[in-house]
């Protein structure tokens, strides 16, 4: 503004600004459970720190000989285990004390504590949809993408997969006509899925032709599969592969359910309150 000119930024400023506050509050989500409810002294610290520290740092390895070569992917997956071995810390440690207080059995005791402290392991829930959330994310680093030009009866591949062209049909319906790509898709010489994108003429605009992506989804990656056109004898299309989106709806899920269970009083101020009244 001072000199007159016009600056742009794009994704890469907003990455290399964002992904380190992001780390960052990702490693936080798991120092509060291990300090918010005992005293910060130096033991009690690292007592609390040795075996989520350990644990982490030895799945590093493991990450590195799975082909995870990208910085911030590798340090979300290493915190996101980081902070998963601290909530399951505490529910072990809260169940494990109800246990030897009560005597109940390990399922009967997990349910009983979160009860009797919906508010605090509410929380824990909402920190691990937070971590799946965060591994969803770190799956972008792997996103790939093609474009191919098939014939019918070729073939393209996009990592593990391989998807087939079958040719194309046409539809027609009340509102709009359709060209339908029939294209197999394969895992390791296995047929997984046949998939059909589509590419829509609605009569009253025929000139403004809309995608119908086609999807297959599973815990591990997402195939979208996108007819972008069609000329002498070809099919054109866009394959991208979108690793573990799946676990940023499961997050988002988990985080939804730990808020609402956090919303409910505890049961024994409830108790309390009615010895009160």
């Amino acid at each position: 503004a001072v000199r007159g000119v016009k600056i742009t930024v794009g994704p890469p400023f907003f990455n290399k600004v964002n992904i380190p506050i992001g780390l960052f509050l990702l490693f936080l989500t798991g120092v509060g459970p291990l300090i918010a409810w005992r005293k910060a002294s130096r033991a009690n610290l690292r007592r609390a720190f040795l075996v989520p520290i350990l644990v982490s740092l030895a799945t590093l390895p493991l990450f590195l000989l799975g082909g995870i070569r990208d910085p911030y992917a590798l340090m979300t997956f290493v915190l996101s285990v980081f902070v998963t071995v601290t909530i399951v810390m505490e529910f072990y440690k809260g169940v494990l004390a109800r246990r030897k207080m009560v005597g109940e059995p390990w399922l009967v005791a997990l349910l009983h504590l979160v009860r009797r402290n919906k508010r605090r392991y509410g929380g824990y829930i909402v920190h691990f949809g937070v971590v799946l959330v965060f591994v969803g994310l770190a799956g972008a680093a792997f996103n790939v993408s093609k474009d191919a030009s098939l014939q019918k009866g070729e073939t393209i591949e996009i990592r593990d997969y391989t998807l087939t062209y079958q040719g194309l049909t046409e539809t027609e319906e009340p509102h709009y006509s359709a060209v339908i790509a029939d294209v197999e898709l394969s895992k390791g010489g296995r047929k997984v899925a046949t998939l059909h994108p589509e590419k829509r003429f609605y009569h009253r605009r025929p000139n403004e032709p809309t995608s119908e992506v086609a999807i297959h989804s599973t815990l591990r990656d997402d195939v979208y599969l996108v007819l972008a056109g069609w000329n002498e004898g070809k099919a054109i299309f866009k394959v991208y592969l979108n690793p573990l989106v799946q676990w940023l709806w499961i997050g988002g899920y988990i985080l939804a359910l730990g808020t609402v269970i956090a919303m409910f009083p505890d049961s024994r101020r409830v108790e309390a309150t009615l010895r009160r009244s």
